[in-house]
């Protein structure tokens, strides 16, 4: 028995399985050290750590083309890393320093990157989803992006981080692409 989401899906290369094992590695080391300066009252506030679900944000990630943008939950330490965030400018966010991407005012809830197109994460429980549509409707008002029917893979990945494929962007990991 067969259902619309049985489709055969290709293997992955060694080229992509490497890259999706290095994004996680990232992910999980950050997030380790993270946890560490936070037993020791180095982090102020509160953070919610990625740890056990780097695959999630690898994945996504990967799938996701330069232009594309994202928006986060919570947890979203990992897509920033997974997207390509610097790391120290990450950890100087987190520990409230101006030299973070937020200038150390946004803490671990609020972190974006957005030459990354990293729109941001919430504190809010599916806070993201809103963003994700005003980044939606503000690409396709502005003419920024090409609205196709999207393909299985582009449901769920958007589905995932709330992301919003522009135009050209494309995906790399074979997400295919809004151009």
């Amino acid at each position: 028995m067969t259902g619309p989401f049985e489709e055969p899906i290709a293997e992955p290369s060694a080229e992509v399985l490497r890259d999706l094992h290095r994004r996680m590695v990232r992910i999980r080391l950050f997030e380790e050290a993270a946890g560490r300066l936070f037993e020791q009252a180095r982090i102020p506030g509160f953070i919610h750590l990625y740890v056990g679900q780097e695959a999630v944000a690898a994945g996504v990630c990967s799938a996701l083309g330069e232009g594309d943008q994202i928006s986060s939950t919570h947890r979203g330490h990992g897509h920033l890393v997974a997207r390509g965030g610097d790391l120290n400018q990450m950890m100087a966010e987190l520990m409230g320093k101006s030299t973070g991407y937020c200038n150390g005012k946004g803490g671990s809830m609020h972190i974006c990157d957005l030459d990354l197109n990293m729109l941001g994460a919430n504190g809010i429980v599916g806070g993201g989803v809103p963003i994700a549509v005003g980044a939606g409707f503000a690409n396709r008002y502005l003419s920024l992006i090409h609205i196709s029917e999207p393909t299985r893979q582009e449901r769920i990945s958007e589905c995932g981080v709330g992301g919003v494929k522009k135009k050209g962007g494309g995906g790399g990991g074979g997400g295919g692409g809004g151009g």
